[in-house]
């Protein structure tokens, strides 16, 4: 689920991009905003870098949340 680009297309070739993999909880521990908060640090991180497009590689159950965060799918079904 990419979040949308900043970048104009003609920049594209100089964009940065970043991805999200892998992230996990253990289930004693979830609901409690732990994927939030690293989520959003992470997000901020990429922004001080000039991160123009970030992917997600997310399993079903996490989409509502990445969705709030403002990714998006990339190809709706």
């Amino acid at each position: 689920m990419p979040r949308p680009a900043a970048a104009a297309a003609p920049l594209a070739a100089l964009a940065l991009f970043g991805f999200v993999l892998n992230v996990c909880t253990d289930p004693t521990q979830r609901r409690r905003g732990h994927v939030r908060a690293c989520t959003e640090a992470l997000l901020g991180w990429f922004d001080g870098r000039g991160v123009t497009r970030v992917d997600l590689h997310a399993a079903a159950e996490a989409e509502p949340l990445y969705r709030r965060l403002g990714f998006r799918p990339r190809h709706p079904q």
